[in-house]
């Protein structure tokens, strides 16, 4: 029996611990294209893996889609990136989110037509293709998708238009591929719009963007009883110094790492990532 507890503490302490934050944020240069839209970052837990919206020309398809990079080590620059493609269908894809696992893609896009941003899901085989399945809907109105690690609630953003935007969450019980029973966190609604939510794996913390008509900024907020707390500012990912905007922040499944995108001075585009809290 005490070889049995030895080894399941031993597998616990196997999890990647969180890293004492860096200040100030740095650009992701490697991924960065000048005069091009980066945002709506994602990285996998080894980080060997970040998607993420582009605006840059080079892919497949033009506009704002989805681009991959890889790297074999955590402390190398990522590898030049490539486009994800599902067929040449002519509409954006923004706010990629992979599962745990790496193997399910979720994403936004009006593919198909759509008046308003659906929410999209597709598979891969392993990690190391970027080739994935059809894309089927799992929401049929909503942008920014993020989802906890036991796959069964998502949280998103919608709203008539821009200034309307507010959060929202759904939910479904595996193996079912959609999710129901939309409702929104009216306990975060507040003046202005709350934008492109970031889940925790345990669904505890959530971070978004808040722009409440003096400026756009990433907020975080604890899950108390039954309801997220008003939320505080997250000043680990302003830039002393800089003027500019704050969006699409990614919290890492580290509990502490955050990706964000803003278009301060520091980077070279429109709109650059950053990642802070290394």
């Amino acid at each position: 029996m005490r070889a049995v507890l030895v080894m399941l503490v031993c597998s616990a302490c196997m999890a990647e611990p969180a890293r004492p934050c860096s200040s100030p944020p740095r650009a992701l240069a490697e991924i960065d294209t000048a005069g091009a839209d980066e945002q709506d970052p994602w990285l996998s837990y080894d980080r060997l893996e970040i998607l993420f919206m582009s605006s840059r020309d080079g892919g497949a398809i033009g506009g704002d889609q989805i681009w991959r990079a890889k790297r074999t080590s955590r402390d190398l620059p990522f590898e030049t990136a490539t486009q994800i493609t599902f067929g040449n269908d002519g509409s954006g894809r923004t706010g990629p989110f992979m599962s745990d696992d790496g193997l399910t893609l979720y994403f936004s896009s009006m593919r198909g037509g759509l008046a308003q941003p659906a929410i999209w899901a597709a598979t891969r085989a392993d990690r190391t293709t970027d080739v994935f399945s059809t894309p089927v809907m799992v929401v049929d109105v909503g942008s920014h998708p993020s989802v906890t690690s036991d796959g069964k609630t998502i949280y998103f953003h919608k709203g008539a238009d821009p200034s309307l935007d507010h959060l929202y969450r759904a939910t479904r019980e595996p193996p079912a591929v959609s999710f129901s029973n939309v409702t929104r966190v009216d306990e975060l609604v507040s003046q202005g719009a709350q934008r492109e939510p970031s889940i925790s794996g345990d669904g505890t913390t959530l971070l978004y963007s808040r722009d409440d008509g003096s400026g756009t900024y990433i907020v975080r907020s604890h899950l108390g009883a039954s309801v997220f707390d008003p939320g505080e500012t997250v000043v680990e990912t302003t830039i002393p110094g800089a003027t500019g905007v704050y969006i699409t922040p990614m919290l890492h499944r580290d509990g502490a790492t955050i990706l964000f995108a803003s278009d301060v001075m520091a980077g070279s585009g429109p709109s650059d990532i950053f990642i802070t809290c290394e």
